[in-house]
């Protein structure tokens, strides 16, 4: 060994295999490929989110949020967080909702991942006089069938439930929802 550090008379490779274990690793050390990422690890982040109001109408989905994201692995997972600002307004004697879908586009093909059991997720009765609601819907989804390393594309969409109520929508009044994709080590 030198003043300096450094040891002289091994070159690159010299070293017997086996001889460095990752326990005589320094903590922090190993990077890169030589990492050892343990399963359920968050690999990457993506997020987005949207402050244009969307008022969905005739029961017909519309799009009010999508994000991409390219997975590392074919055995990773992705989970899907989102936060729907949404807001609804009735009249006495009516009624009004938002139902929500969750889906991914792969190489073309959209999936459902996520779509409202009922009619609505989200509900609204005027019993008397006129009745405002403005909300968050949280929609979350582990993606354990994605399989790709092709760029995935999550889409959020609403759909009104009554024609009946004066708004159904998202975004409303500057509210803004969110979506982040979080690629999880499979």
């Amino acid at each position: 060994i030198n003043g300096n550090g450094t040891i002289t008379g091994i070159s690159s490779g010299g070293l017997p295999a086996g001889s460095i274990t990752s326990a005589t690793l320094a903590d922090g050390a190993a990077s890169g490929t030589k990492l050892t990422v343990p399963t359920g690890s968050v690999i990457q982040v993506v997020e987005g989110s949207s402050t244009t109001k969307v008022e969905p109408t005739g029961g017909a989905n519309s799009l009010f949020l999508t994000l991409s994201i390219t997975p590392t692995a074919t055995s990773n997972n992705v989970f899907v967080q989102v936060v729907a600002h949404y807001g609804i307004k009735t009249s006495s004697g009516s009624d009004g909702g938002l139902g929500f879908k969750l889906t991914r586009t792969v190489g073309g093909t959209e999936t459902t991942l996520y779509e409202s059991d009922d009619p609505y997720d989200v509900y609204c009765f005027g019993s008397s006089g006129v009745s405002e609601t403005r909300r968050h819907k949280p929609i979350n989804y582990l993606d354990t069938g994605i399989s790709t390393t092709s760029a995935a594309t999550y889409k959020v969409y609403a759909r009104d439930y009554s024609t009946g109520a004066q708004e159904e929508a998202v975004n409303v009044a500057g509210g803004k929802s969110t979506i982040h994709l979080l690629e999880i080590k499979g």
